[in-house]
């Protein structure tokens, strides 16, 4: 297009220049006002720490408290209006959560118990905060107890209470039933330190997306339900698997009796090096506007490790390195008879002619790598730590050479 007067022309091309000045001005200005109204949460945490020493000294109890994410921005508003609801949970892990030092002692565990504050980014512009502690949790017979003699309840309603909700549930899930692909996830992860909270949310993650129609009573609401079915998933698994929720439990109290800050190191069977060290940092964001980047994580690592991290990875850590202990074994088997092998994930393979020599292979490694073994004791001595291991079972491990399914 053509203007016979250049005036125009010349008028339009600066108009246009303004507008993407000016909007690009606007853009800024948004960004700075969003900008000046973020604050992180540990401007928030830095309260609670003296806060949490002054309530377990009048408590009698010796408890420390513990930060993760605190380097996150919110808008500060919303952080203002968090900050009674935190002050209030804290309150309750002191009074009603974690036991008094004698108590822990009997219970096996260390005098000072932990609250884990923990915040974590999500995507759409959410984050989580989870706040957690290592005491027995809430007596459900003191809080009946109480509401019992303040008259909020009477004996005959709060004796059948807590048993009626959980009939409620109990029906419903009966009628609703549990699919096998909702046990699996829980049954495969629970020995690697999978949590109550985590297996609640994969299973309401399920239901919804798996389970289309289902539809949650009115009465409560569906994480309840949920969490309800995870810890009836979780007591169906140790009672079927005693042995192994115990060796969980034990490799967990080794990582709990470390010294603090101290890492832990051991050998496989097959002589490879496995270092279980979550090293604890600190985190800081750093706003940028260059290349298409909005802001930086920078880790600035500590000397100390991630004491709730180092309990919760050791299961975990310590059967993978006895699977791939296992793995290696075979694969030495396969070549020394001159056959092919390939290991995809946790999976073993080979040509479809080669199978029933790989199942020998299989088995005949795993009663290699675990028959006349102490491989609790043999990791407890390497990585220095104090008691006794499990006692061993009094099954056969040589049965497993002659099983039409095992290692399917």
């Amino acid at each position: 297009m053509k203007y016979r007067d250049d005036s125009i022309y010349n008028m339009l091309k600066d108009l246009i220049s303004f507008q993407t000045v000016s909007s690009r001005m606007i853009d800024d200005l948004v960004s700075n006002i969003k900008y000046s109204l973020l604050s992180n949460f540990g401007t928030l945490f830095k309260l609670l720490p003296k806060m949490v020493r002054d309530i377990s000294k009048e408590r009698e109890k010796d408890i420390s408290i513990l930060f993760s994410g605190e380097e996150t921005e919110i808008d500060r508003r919303i952080l203002d209006e968090f900050k009674d609801p935190l002050l209030h949970i804290i309150r309750n892990c002191i009074d009603h959560g974690i036991e008094k030092p004698e108590i822990r002692q009997q219970l096996g565990k260390k005098p000072k118990g932990n609250i884990l504050v923990k915040v974590e980014r999500l995507i759409e512009r959410k984050v989580r905060i989870s706040i957690t502690d290592d005491g027995s949790g809430i007596d459900e017979s003191k809080i009946l107890e109480s509401a019992i003699k303040n008259g909020a309840i009477t004996p005959g309603a709060g004796s059948s209470l807590t048993k009626g909700e959980n009939a409620e549930m109990a029906r419903w899930w009966l009628s609703t039933g549990i699919p096998r692909g909702m046990a699996k996830k829980p049954v495969m992860t629970y020995v690697y330190g999978a949590t109550i909270r985590g297996t609640a949310q994969f299973i309401e993650d399920y239901v919804a997306h798996e389970m289309p129609g289902v539809q949650y009573p009115d009465v409560m609401r569906s994480y309840t339900y949920c969490a309800y079915a995870a810890k009836k998933l979780f007591q169906g698994i140790a009672a079927t698997v005693p042995a192994a929720e115990n060796a969980m439990r034990w490799l967990r109290s080794v990582a709990q009796s470390m010294p603090n800050g101290k890492r832990m190191q051991w050998s496989t069977p097959t002589g490879f090096l496995v270092q279980h060290d979550y090293q604890d940092c600190d985190e800081r964001i750093l706003h940028v506007k260059s290349c298409g980047l909005k802001e930086i994580t920078v880790r600035e690592w500590n000397e100390g490790t991630k004491p709730l991290q180092m309990q919760n990875a050791i299961s975990p850590n310590f059967v993978h390195a006895l699977d791939a202990s296992h793995l290696t074994l075979t694969a030495k088997r396969m070549k020394d008879d001159g056959l092919f092998m390939v290991g995809i994930h946790d999976s073993f393979g080979t040509h479809a002619c080669d199978v029933p020599k790989m199942h020998e292979h299989i088995r005949s490694a795993f009663v290699e790598l675990y028959e006349g073994r102490n491989l609790l004791g043999e990791f407890l001595w390497e990585v220095g730590g104090i008691g006794e291991p499990p006692m061993r079972g009094s099954f056969d491990l040589r049965k497993v050479l002659d099983s039409e399914f095992f290692f399917c």
